[in-house]
C-alpha cells in the first residue's frame, strides 16, 4: 500500500492543514501497523482537544489518502 496526493481530490485540497496533516498522519499508521485508533495520534503529537474536534473528518480524510499506486510520490515525502 502507499499513500499519496490525489491532486484532483478537491475534498482532500479544500482540507485546513492541520487537518490535512492529521489525515496524513492517519494514512501512514494505517500503512504502518494496519489501522489507527484516537490515541496513536497523541504519541504523534496532537493534543486531544484536536483529536476529539477532528477526528472523524480526519478518518475520512485519511481513507482519500490511501490507495496501492506503484511509482506515485509519497505523501510521507510530499508533506515535508
Amino acid at each position: 500500500m502507499k499513500i499519496v496526493a490525489m491532486a484532483n481530490n478537491d475534498h482532500v485540497e479544500k482540507l485546513e492543514p492541520r487537518l490535512l496533516r492529521m489525515a496524513t498522519v492517519i494514512a501512514e499508521i494505517i500503512e504502518d501497523k494496519g489501522g489507527c485508533l484516537p490515541h496513536d495520534l497523541e504519541a504523534r503529537g496532537f493534543t486531544r482537544d484536536e483529536i476529539n474536534q477532528r477526528w472523524s473528518k480526519a478518518k475520512e480524510a485519511s481513507a482519500a489518502l490511501i490507495m496501492d499506486a506503484p511509482g506515485k510520490e509519497s505523501m510521507k515525502r510530499a508533506a515535508k
